[in-house]
């Protein structure tokens, strides 16, 4: 079930790069974010603290809003992070997709600095497709 929901998850990817770059253009997206997906599925192995894999989960999910546009990219962001190969690069990636939305708990402190850029990001995002 995965390996199809990773083959139509690149497919969708593709159109979008179509509709973004031109077709026949789509590699020209796809390969830089194919690169940020290995990258970022690698920072998942050893010892990674909590706050860097949430460092790499952001610049993951700014790389990809800037390739494939803002508008209607929520469930396809979903999809990624329930695509990701391990419990904590799905909880990173998850924790900075709920307060990229504003729909982070109202607990926690620290990391004002974060939670700011995120909100300036989460207002250039659409949820709707």
């Amino acid at each position: 079930d995965a390996a199809r929901r990773h083959r139509a998850l690149l497919a969708a990817l593709s159109e979008r790069a179509a509709a973004v770059a031109g077709a026949g253009d789509e590699e020209q997206l796809l390969g830089p974010f194919k690169e940020a997906s290995a990258a970022f599925a690698s920072s998942g192995k050893g010892a990674a603290g909590a706050s860097t894999l949430e460092a790499a989960a952001r610049e993951y999910v700014e790389l990809t809003l800037d390739l494939f546009g803002r508008e209607g990219l929520a469930p396809t962001l979903l999809e990624l992070a329930a695509l990701l190969p391990s419990e904590p690069l799905t909880r990173a990636m998850s924790a900075v997709l709920q307060r990229l939305w504003g729909l982070e708990r109202a607990s926690g402190a620290g990391g004002g600095a974060a939670r700011e850029e995120e909100g300036a990001l989460a207002r250039q995002v659409s949820l709707v497709e």
